[in-house]
């Protein structure tokens, strides 16, 4: 692992020797060490220089590969489909298919990623299954995309990949307005992203208490999840349709003063402010609803709070007040 002494002696034999057969393998080693060492901009240099001999495979493969890690993604799918189009045996061939097709979606290339994604070699690598579906879904097949999937977790994937095309499932699922199937389809994978989907498609199907507990195991077994905030409004929401309105109130007040995020603040405050209304306690309710507005008069929840701080002043009896408001 000297990658600058490899590098070194690479340079050094192909300035001595250049019309030997061996160059392209030492331009090939160049672009392995440069890749390794964390500089993929001469990593590509060198790999495009190694274009013949028993290595040029390779040295498209790691163009590929450095061109994805300089976020080159149509440059990146170029390599690799030209490795797939040159190389037909290549024992990197199958990967090159998959790594074109991943590198087409992130250059937002749908319609050729999901062409280079459906290739028959590809059928028995969950991995790629997973891609397929990403494809399939950009490109508005979202049952096809459902049912790639399931293929897919039928071929028992482990780990990390398990979890995503779970949780990949489940937002198709819930997208097609399969609620009870995505909520079940998120409890495969055991995530936070997973939990925190799995307790808005409850909310949307119906099941505040499944909502709600989902929320809680999130925010238990997650404390430093970036789904934290989004977890405790889904809980919220929970048990305020349970018609829990000071518990509610409590998680609602709690999320509001620790995120610094406006429209999130703004919503929670608001439900906070319905959670008063509701208990009666019209005097908070106000109060509350007037923060909305005033901290935040563009929000989503800004004219409702307006209106809403007015008839909580109406039933405190306090008309020439709310008049105004």
């Amino acid at each position: 692992k000297k990658y600058a002494d490899a590098v070194s002696y690479s340079d050094q034999f192909v300035a001595r020797f250049s019309g030997d057969d061996l160059v392209p393998e030492m331009q090939f080693l160049a672009g392995e060490a440069y890749l390794e060492s964390g500089d993929p901009t001469r990593a590509l240099q060198a790999y495009t220089q190694a274009t013949s001999g028993p290595f040029a495979d390779a040295a498209l493969r790691g163009a590929g590969f450095s061109a994805a890690q300089l976020e080159d993604h149509t440059s990146a799918s170029m390599y690799f489909g030209q490795l797939t189009a040159e190389y037909t045996d290549s024992r990197f061939s199958v990967e090159a298919i998959l790594q074109q097709g991943i590198h087409l979606l992130k250059a937002e290339q749908n319609p050729q990623a999901l062409q280079v994604l459906m290739a028959p070699e590809l059928t028995t690598n969950p991995d790629a299954l997973y891609w397929r579906a990403q494809a399939q879904q950009r490109n508005g097949y979202l049952e096809d995309a459902v049912a790639t999937l399931e293929a897919g977790l039928a071929l028992n994937p482990e780990g990390d990949l398990r979890g995503r095309m779970a949780s990949a499932r489940g937002d198709l699922l819930f997208d097609l307005g399969r609620h009870d199937e995505a909520t079940a389809a998120y409890g495969e994978s055991e995530s936070d992203y997973s939990l925190h989907a799995a307790a808005v498609a409850s909310l949307n199907g119906g099941d505040p208490g499944r909502a709600a507990e989902l929320a809680k195991q999130l925010l238990n077994g997650y404390p430093d999840s970036p789904y934290r905030a989004k977890a405790q409004l889904a809980l919220g929401e929970g048990l305020l349709q349970l018609k829990e309105y000071a518990q509610a109130a409590s998680v609602f007040g709690e999320t509001a003063d620790a995120t610094d995020d406006p429209a999130h603040r703004s919503r929670a405050m608001s439900r906070k402010a319905w959670c008063h209304y509701l208990l009666e306690e019209f005097d908070n309710a106000g109060v509350t609803f007037a923060v909305v507005y005033r901290d935040h008069p563009t929000a989503e929840e800004a004219d409702e709070a307006h209106y809403m701080h007015g008839r909580s002043l109406i039933e405190m009896e306090n008309e020439e007040e709310a008049a105004q408001v």
